[in-house]
């Protein structure tokens, strides 16, 4: 048997084999990186979860928005603590939309992951 052989069929990495390994290369590295937050206290400490959020800058609605989405998607944080940290970081209104639409579009993605077969 010759290298990058197996059962004596040459093994080729196309396209459509890359794109069924990839979102569990994906979902295996989120979930290391969340528990990763998670052991730090970020995800479930209010005043922690705060200060990682300030520490992007600008991108701050951005890192909020997706954690709020993935909270959905990986149910492995707390949603009160990061609705709660939302309306604290961004105020009232900013803070209900953003938890409101990352809440949304993670509930969607969910629902038409669900449909596939």
């Amino acid at each position: 048997m010759s290298y990058g052989t197996f059962c004596g069929n040459t093994m080729k990495l196309s396209f459509r084999s890359l794109c069924r390994i990839l979102p569990f290369i994906g979902i295996g590295l989120l979930t290391v990186f969340f528990v990763a937050l998670y052991r730090a206290g970020i995800l479930t400490d209010s005043g922690k979860m705060a200060s990682f959020i300030e520490g992007t800058g600008l991108y701050g609605p951005v890192v909020f928005f997706l954690i709020q989405v993935i909270q959905v998607v990986i149910p492995i944080i707390p949603g009160g603590i990061s609705c709660l940290c939302g309306v604290l970081l961004f105020g009232s209104v900013t803070g209900f939309i953003l938890n409101y639409l990352g809440i949304c579009c993670g509930s969607v993605l969910i629902f038409l992951e669900s449909g596939r077969s």
